[in-house]
């Protein structure tokens, strides 16, 4: 029987001690067995590096301490670059993987050769492990969907669901300077240079805890206004260097329309920091089925509302609220 392809596991870890056991102990579990683990640790106080000692020895895992502190996303550009897989899994030291996690994705991933990323849905847990709703995607409030176009508004999967293809890491890194998620880029290049495969079927148990790097941001209303409130501004700028960031390493696959799309998210950034964009919510109108996808109808209300609103208005509120 012809050996099953070795497939790599990209850890990064900080101060991961509190979890990292558990996550560790769910791959040894998997029941797809070539598998390496690569680990790099981003200068860890605790001791995450001793448990990293402690599995290398039980199970093929090899792990690096970086000299400096390089952050979430170039730590995963460094440890996804050390993997000699032909398949690649992103992974969080927080989390814990079901048995036929690898295997199950394996299978998928393997079934159209354009599929460059395949991904699941996940269960919410608490920081105790206690469940709090069998999918990450009900939990957040977003659509399923998986094309270029829906990804250029926004974010909808966590990378510790996916598996990559070796000639995705040859299209999408470096990752671009000051991007904010590594699995919004992946898969916005992932569905540009082939398809991104959404699995329904939770696959990992995601935790969502106090020390989370980005977490998850539950969709109700006093959750959403909150983070608008608070962090509106700075998702604009995370939006924008993806949009940026698109435009410059993609030109040359762009269609006239998909540049006509990044051109208007653009401008709907920069409008929107005012204190009424009349602009904005007319491009919001007008893109109103990727903006509102996948929400509710009152969260899609508080969207078209928000879109109107300048942050700087946001900002006096914010203040004032105080």
């Amino acid at each position: 029987m012809k050996e099953k392809p070795l497939i790599s596991i990209a850890l990064t870890t900080y101060n991961g001690e509190k979890y990292l056991r558990e996550f560790l102990n769910s791959i040894t579990s998997q029941t797809y067995k070539n598998i390496e683990v690569i680990a790099c640790d981003d200068q860890s106080t605790d001791k995450t590096i001793e448990i990293l000692e402690e599995y290398s020895k039980k199970m093929n895992l090899k792990y690096f301490a970086n000299k400096r502190r390089l952050g979430v996303i170039k730590n995963f550009e460094k440890t996804i670059n050390l993997c000699s897989g032909s398949f690649i899994a992103l992974a969080d030291q927080d989390d814990i993987w079901v048995p036929d996690k690898i295997d199950t994705l394996y299978k998928e991933i393997i079934e159209d050769d354009s599929i460059l990323c395949i991904l699941s849905d996940a269960f919410v847990i608490n920081e105790n492990g206690k469940l709090i709703l069998d999918s990450f995607i009900k939990y957040i409030g977003v659509d399923r969907n998986t094309d270029f176009k829906s990804f250029l508004f926004g974010s909808r999967f966590p990378g510790c669901t996916f598996m990559i293809k070796r000639n995705l890491v040859n299209y999408a890194l470096p990752f671009p300077d000051d991007i904010c998620c590594h699995d919004w880029w992946l898969n916005i290049v992932a569905s540009k240079k082939g398809k991104v495969k959404f699995l329904n079927k939770p696959l990992i148990y995601y935790r969502i805890h106090g020390a989370n790097t980005t977490g998850a941001i539950k969709a109700s209303f006093m959750d959403l206004l909150n983070f608008y409130l608070q962090k509106g501004g700075k998702f604009m700028e995370d939006h924008q260097k993806i949009l940026l960031a698109t435009l410059e390493r993609l030109k040359p696959d762009l269609t006239s329309e998909e540049n006509e799309v990044i051109k208007d998210l653009v401008k709907f950034n920069q409008r929107k920091d005012k204190y009424i964009s009349p602009y904005a919510f007319y491009i919001f109108i007008k893109y109103f089925r990727w903006f509102a996808s996948g929400k509710s109808k009152f969260l899609k209300l508080m969207s078209m509302f928000s879109s109107l609103i300048g942050y700087k208005t946001v900002k006096k509120m914010t203040f004032f609220l105080k």
